[in-house]
């Protein structure tokens, strides 16, 4: 019946239905997928949270990869990040964790992917990394890089 044990949340079969989606390439529908994972999230402490959002996110994660593709379009850069973020903090992905890090050392990434990317590391924090985005945010980032880094710096645990 599903990932882990009993889930009190999962009585109208939604978390189950999410199976049927890890295909999905539309970022409307995995907006809404993504969205009531970090609703769960946010509500309580779900041992079985994690390993549900890894099994249904880490398809199209290794569909889409890590690097923009030619003729890609924008929606799709922006669903890449979207699953990144989730997959590192709601499914408390290492591998994708580790990925960002990386990538966070090199600011010429994908802007999609450091967007997702700055979400995950927020999500485990520390002060080390705390003081990497803040220097990042007083001297390394453009504008828009600034406002990015602001809007994660609330996130650090």
């Amino acid at each position: 019946m599903g990932v882990g044990p009993r889930r009190p949340y999962a009585d109208h079969g939604f978390l189950d239905l999410t199976k049927h989606f890890r295909g999905e390439s539309d970022k409307n529908v995995w907006s809404v997928i993504v969205g009531a994972f970090q609703t769960l999230n946010r509500m309580s402490d779900q041992p079985w949270l994690a390993p549900l959002v890894r099994d249904r996110l880490t398809p199209a994660v290794q569909e889409l990869g890590w690097a923009q593709r030619p003729g890609e379009s924008e929606l799709t850069g922006q669903l890449r990040g979207d699953l990144l973020r989730a997959l590192g903090t709601v499914g408390d992905d290492v591998t994708c964790r580790n990925r960002a890090a990386e990538l966070f050392a090199e600011p010429s990434s994908d802007a999609n992917v450091l967007r997702g990317g700055r979400g995950d590391l927020a999500h485990v924090g520390g002060a080390a990394r705390y003081e990497e985005f803040a220097e990042r945010f007083s001297h390394g980032a453009d504008a828009a890089g600034r406002a990015a880094l602001l809007a994660r710096a609330g996130r650090f645990l």
